[in-house]
C-alpha cells in the first residue's frame, strides 16, 4: 500500500477471474480504499469476450450467481475504483461509468500480447 500512497502513474487490473483472483487481493484490508485513494488512473481489462471466458470458470461463476457474463459485469464488480477499461471491440459497454477503450483482449502471440499493453498504456495517456 506505500506505492499505492507514492503516487503510481496508474493502476492496471488484468484480465483475470474477479471472483477468485482479483477480488481477494482487493478484499486486503484497505487496500480497495488505498487504490481509490491513489488518484491514478484504475484501468481494468476484460476477461469476457461475447459473454465467454477467455480461460477458466469466469461466465460459469457469474452465470451461478444469477449475473449474465458480460464485459460491462466485470466492469461493474470494480465501478468503485474503476476509471478506465478495456474490452474487445464488439461487446457491449452500456452501463460502463468508465472510460472505455475497444481493443482485442485475446493475447495468443507475444505480438497480442504487446498490442494490448500498448491499449491499456494508450487508454490511460
Amino acid at each position: 500500500m506505500a506505492a499505492l500512497r507514492a503516487g503510481p502513474r496508474a493502476v492496471v487490473i488484468c484480465p483475470s477471474n474477479p471472483f477468485i483472483s482479483i477480488e481477494p487481493i482487493l478484499a486486503v484490508p484497505g487496500l480497495r480504499a488505498a487504490i481509490a485513494a491513489c488518484g491514478a488512473p484504475v484501468i481494468a481489462v476484460s476477461p469476457i469476450i461475447a459473454g465467454q471466458a477467455v480461460k477458466g470458470p469466469t461466465a460459469t461463476m457469474f452465470a451461478q450467481s444469477g449475473t449474465a457474463p458480460s464485459a460491462a459485469a466485470v466492469a461493474a464488480r470494480y465501478a468503485d475504483i474503476l476509471t478506465h477499461y478495456v474490452m474487445e471491440p464488439g461487446d457491449d459497454a452500456a452501463g460502463i461509468a468508465a472510460r472505455v477503450s475497444r481493443a482485442p483482449i485475446l493475447m495468443r502471440t507475444l505480438e497480442d500480447k504487446i498490442s494490448l499493453a500498448r491499449a491499456v498504456l494508450a487508454a490511460i495517456g
